[in-house]
């Protein structure tokens, strides 16, 4: 508006290169490009024409346009090659073949660069990247050389930048290389080295895609050599660190499950019921589900109860035992012990809870082969609002409207 309204103030041109960081700042790259664009057309001779030649590259890389973002950053290079701007520049070209999957090329271009930038503060980052080429290759090449390959620079990498802020990526990229020399024929198991890079890489992570990564691959290597206690041990400090992390939930499951592969029924019992009973009204938790599984499996599993035998009095002679004790108490019928353990007033309050309440109620049905009992639990979820349930009942309430659709027209 104000450019329009005063196009010949000596302001209008900072005002359109501002609009376009804005759009950059937004994430809104074309629309940047778009601004630039204008400005250039309106002011040729803008002051800011070397700094938009940039940006409009820059855009374009973040539009995924890495072609036409590499041939302006050649552009821009030609036109000025003394600019404060040249090192990103040199950096942004071979990034453009990183990131367009061209990795031998960028290869080449990215060593060039850490050799003749050695004091720029894009050779770290170039160094990284060099690493993810490498990786790529030896990921085709498949061969043990390619792997030690991939470790030995990533532990050159850490031992020379300890601080980067891609260091847990470059150890997530150990982890990966690790395992595939584990499964490059003729070597034995690094799994355990594996699991220890992604360990480490967890706790250093910056961002949630990365310590997911890390985290539960490290997770699915222990639970491949049933190593449960470690599991148990990792994801409880990652969930006392993190306790909003959106993966702690998932992480809670994986917990559960540790205990119970260590065969610790009662301990993960206890655990599974205090965690749905505290995120039962949060739909946005879809690990909760898992977790009402769990514990209704543990609860509708069949009790062996065996009949004790006294032993025989002191100097009797042998196959005179004494009477049998009093049997040991019945097990505690399930569905009472399910309403004991997640049930109660606090729970029917809140429409997320009660919908998942019910939604145990189905499965402990299921499971004890009362269909009948179960579709009643069923019916019932079908009187809630969309936004009263998580994804997860969303699809269970999907599919049963579809099998009671399709058995209503057989």
């Amino acid at each position: 508006v104000f450019v329009q309204e005063f196009p010949k103030s000596e302001r209008a041109e900072e005002v359109m290169f501002l609009k376009g960081m804005t759009a950059l700042q937004n994430e809104d790259p074309e629309a940047a490009v778009k601004t630039y664009a204008d400005l250039l057309v309106k002011y040729p001779e803008t002051k800011y024409k070397e700094d938009v030649a940039v940006m409009i590259a820059n855009s374009k890389f973040g539009m995924g346009l890495y072609d036409e973002a590499r041939a302006d950053y050649e552009a821009f290079l030609k036109t000025y090659p003394q600019s404060t701007s040249a090192s990103e520049v040199h950096y942004r070209m071979p990034l453009c073949l990183v990131f367009s999957g061209q990795y031998e090329k960028a290869i080449g271009e990215l060593n060039a660069f850490i050799q003749a930038n050695a004091d720029s503060p894009y050779v770290p980052d170039a160094n990284y990247r060099l690493i993810v080429c490498y990786f790529a290759a030896a990921v085709n090449d498949k061969t043990g050389d390619s792997y030690n390959k991939i470790i030995k620079l990533t532990e050159d990498f850490e031992k020379q930048y300890p601080d980067h802020p891609s260091l847990a990526d470059v150890l997530a990229l150990r982890g990966d290389a690790y395992v595939g020399l584990t499964d490059t024929p003729g070597n034995e198991s690094h799994d355990s080295e594996a699991a220890s890079a992604y360990l480490k890489g967890s706790k250093l992570a910056k961002d949630e895609e990365s310590l997911n990564y890390n985290l539960f691959e490290a997770v699915k290597l222990w639970q491949k050599h049933g190593e449960w206690e470690k599991i148990n041990v990792a994801l409880g400090d990652f969930i006392k660190d993190n306790p909003d992390h959106p993966s702690a939930s998932m992480a809670k499951y994986w917990v559960g499950r540790s205990l119970l592969k260590q065969k610790k029924d009662a301990e993960a019992k206890q655990f599974y019921a205090k965690e749905i009973k505290e995120n039962m009204s949060q739909p946005r938790k879809d690990a909760v589900e898992m977790m009402i599984r769990e514990l209704v499996q543990m609860l509708s599993k069949k009790r062996k109860v065996q009949a004790a035998t006294a032993p025989a009095p002191e100097g009797a002679a042998p196959g005179t035992e004494g009477a049998a004790p009093p049997p040991p108490p019945p097990p505690q019928d399930p569905e009472a012990e399910l309403d004991s353990l997640i049930g109660g007033d606090e729970t029917m309050k809140n429409r997320t809870s009660t919908a998942r309440y019910f939604l145990a109620k189905a499965l402990l049905a299921q499971f004890r082969g009362d269909a009948k009992l179960r579709d009643t639990y069923y019916d019932q979820l079908a009187d809630f609002e969309a936004s009263e349930l998580s994804a997860y009942l969303l699809g269970q309430m999907a599919d049963y409207n579809i099998t009671k659709a399709t058995a209503a027209h057989e």
